[in-house]
């Protein structure tokens, strides 16, 4: 190392201990890669060889279970499964009921009721449906083009 106030020549490579890593003191760390490149590369080499290379490592594991933890996680699932079934079943019953209600009640209602009744803005037919309107304004549209066309003729 250097004492304080001697000035080193930028071709001197000093190594500085930092944080217990070596640097260079020029700045240059392509020494410090190459170093860190081989030492990864040793201990990768002897991971390999203890690891892949060891015939006698199983690659599957069996985990030993009691008789009575199967037993008690079984019955927890069938009680699960029959109180799934029995609210799924009430839900779909009251949504039935539901749908049910409201059929009825648009059954009732009157064809011609002021409600989900369509006027035509072109002449005075109303319809009951919006999908009726559109396919009755189409019709409209049909018909003044055809009378365009043979105007222009």
């Amino acid at each position: 190392m250097l004492a304080r106030g001697s000035v080193a020549e930028p071709h001197q490579k000093d190594l500085v201990c930092i944080r217990e890593q070596r640097h260079t003191r020029n700045g240059c760390i392509d020494e410090d890669i190459l170093r860190r490149i081989n030492v990864t590369s040793a201990s990768f080499g002897r991971f390999r060889l203890q690891v892949f290379s060891n015939r006698n490592l199983r690659l599957n594991t069996n985990v030993a279970l009691h008789r009575y933890v199967v037993v008690s996680t079984l019955l927890d699932r069938i009680g699960r499964h029959s109180l799934y079934i029995t609210e799924v079943a009430r839900f779909e019953e009251e949504r039935r009921g539901a749908l049910e209600g409201r059929r009825r009640q648009r059954h009732l209602q009157h064809a011609n009721s002021t409600q989900g009744m369509f006027p035509c803005y072109l002449c005075p037919r109303t319809c009951r449906s919006r999908i009726g309107l559109l396919s009755h304004l189409a019709v409209h549209r049909r018909q003044s083009i055809e009378e365009q066309r043979c105007r222009q003729q």
